[in-house]
C-alpha cells in the first residue's frame, strides 16, 4: 500500500500530495477502528 501511494505521489505531484494523504490516512484509521471495535 505504502509503495502504491509513492508511485502515485509522484507522479501527480504536490496536486494531491497533502490532502490526498490526509484522506487516505483517515480511510485507513477509520477501517482499523471498525475491525478492533
Amino acid at each position: 500500500m505504502l509503495e502504491i501511494s509513492r508511485v502515485v505521489d509522484h507522479q501527480h505531484g504536490k496536486l494531491i500530495s497533502p490532502s490526498w494523504k490526509i484522506a487516505f490516512e483517515y480511510l485507513v484509521a477509520l477501517a482499523i477502528a471498525e475491525t478492533l471495535n
